[in-house]
């Protein structure tokens, strides 16, 4: 975390995918209750280094697809049944500039969701769907954030 900050990661937009802290993250069955662990655990060290304007974001990646979907899950479970093929990351954002404050392409939906989809032990404290379609594009691209 320190090294991202000194070394401008932050400003990259740097990344690290769960699946590179432990290995046996790689399984796309663990994504998402290792999501929540790695997001409380960065979280716990962002707080204990005293990066207090800093924010800690995991993001998962979803199926894109050709029509906009919205939000079509309910569930921690239809959640992971519509996870894309990249393993969620970890990224670091001044507070107030975490994705769903940034000004992105005009055709975006960003909805806040419930996060009592998520086990109450690791419940993160807030989670927004993002979905959007570049220009140029065909398929639209769909992401959750999940937040400490």
């Amino acid at each position: 975390m320190s090294e991202c900050i000194q070394r401008g990661g932050i400003e990259r937009y740097d990344e690290l995918h769960i699946d590179r802290i432990d290995s046996a993250w790689r399984k796309r069955a663990t994504w998402i209750s290792a999501s929540l662990e790695v997001l409380q655990l960065a979280a716990s060290i962002k707080d204990s280094a005293g990066y207090r304007e800093l924010s800690v974001v995991l993001a998962l990646s979803l199926q894109s697809t050709p029509q906009r979907k919205g939000v079509d899950f309910t569930s921690e479970g239809e959640l992971e049944e519509r996870l894309g093929h990249t393993p969620p990351s970890l990224y670091i954002f001044p507070e107030g500039k975490e994705p769903w404050f940034q000004q992105g392409p005009a055709d975006v939906t960003l909805k806040k969701i419930d996060t009592g989809i998520f086990d109450p032990s690791l419940r993160p404290k807030q989670c927004f769907y993002m979905e959007f379609k570049e220009t140029g594009e065909d398929d639209y691209q769909r992401s959750v954030f999940l937040t400490e």
